[in-house]
């Protein structure tokens, strides 16, 4: 493992969950890191952006129809209000201290590419990525700055070498429980909702709710302040979580014996693939994708066998559609990297 000794950055954005979820498992694995979550003025404008992305139907459609050129043409104006952020946050010196560091998200790094606040030497920076390929913004950053990237599955581990790229294959971070966490005897009444960290279309959380009628069960929703749980007798309960530490932990452990998650095909994906990989036996309804990026992380997900439903809309409005669960090519377990990201960084480490 890697001592105190070494000084670790784990840098994100602080925009959306799966991210800041993603490295706050990160820096909680790896002994003395420091988290730097990077928040601001602009940051916040890029937090409303995609708010707005997630909350309106047309602009999510808009997103998924474009999301490539949009990402790549706005890369540089993204990149530079991070940086405003990033100059007023006073990081510069913490990242030109680092021996390691990590980034969980693309624009973040190329803005201190562009600042040129660090040397982006190989074997030092990392992007970690939570998604499952990186976004094909992600690959033209990665390219530019020769940082190497972190994967969790082997799809994107061997796509990236066919690339060129020189990828470290790790274990799902998200939440990548343990086998003792798992309840294989899950409660079939109990449906958990993962909104986006940016909100959720109230079309769809209407539709979501829909499940519960007549059927006994209660929907817990997971919404970016806290949770609300829907009753069958039309009850509503809600609770506050203003710790994203505490957040991300709780909504971890009520995944384990859910008999439904319903999410976006997000960073989710990497959270169902964890769980399923260690023995958890519910069923999985999916939203419909925002972003190229995720529409790959749903191909993905149904070629591993692991959606039963889809959510789709046709002339009469949304639908869940029935998955077959197909046979994936290699089994799960062949197909999630099994090494954690710490044990990769110490093998690194050695090897220099």
């Amino acid at each position: 493992m890697i001592g105190p000794e070494r000084r670790i950055n784990v840098f994100v954005p602080k925009i959306g969950h799966g991210n800041p979820w993603a490295a706050r498992e990160i820096a909680g694995s790896l002994t003395g890191a420091n988290l730097s979550e990077l928040d601001g003025f602009f940051i916040r404008l890029l937090r409303r952006l995609h708010q707005l992305m997630t909350t309106s139907q047309k602009a999510s459609e808009t997103y998924t129809e474009r999301s490539p050129s949009l990402r790549s043409l706005g890369q540089w104006v993204i990149a530079s209000l991070m940086a405003l952020d990033m100059i007023k946050g006073r990081l510069a010196e913490r990242l030109k201290e680092g021996e390691i560091n990590i980034f969980i998200q693309e624009f973040g790094l190329l803005a201190v590419a562009m600042l040129g606040w660090v040397r982006l030497r190989r074997g030092k920076n990392y992007l970690f990525i939570p998604d499952v390929y990186p976004k094909e913004s992600a690959l033209k950053i990665l390219g530019r700055t020769g940082v190497g990237p972190i994967v969790w599955n082997r799809s994107a581990d061997e796509e990236l070498r066919e690339k060129g790229f020189n990828p470290l294959l790790a274990a799902p971070v998200l939440p990548n429980p343990s086998q003792e966490q798992i309840n294989k005897a899950v409660n079939q009444k109990k449906i958990v909702l993962k909104a986006s960290g940016s909100g959720i279309n109230r079309e769809l959380l209407n539709f979501a709710v829909g499940l519960i009628e007549g059927e006994g069960r209660e929907l817990e929703c997971w919404l970016p302040w806290g949770i609300r749980i829907y009753s069958n007798d039309g009850r509503k309960t809600e609770e506050k979580i203003s710790d994203r530490g505490e957040y991300f932990e709780r909504f971890a452990k009520t995944l384990t014996d859910a008999g439904v998650i319903i999410c976006y095909p997000s960073e989710m994906i990497q959270v169902i693939a964890a769980l399923e990989g260690r023995g958890w036996d519910g069923e999985v309804m999916i939203f419909p994708p925002r972003g190229a990026h995720e529409k790959r992380n749903l191909e993905w997900a149904r070629a591993q066998g692991l959606v039963d439903y889809v959510c789709e809309r046709d002339k009469d409005g949304l639908v869940w559609k029935q998955v077959k669960r197909t046979q994936p090519p290699r089994g799960l377990g062949e197909e999630l990297g099994k090494t954690s990201v710490p044990e990769l960084l110490a093998s690194r480490m050695l090897d220099k």
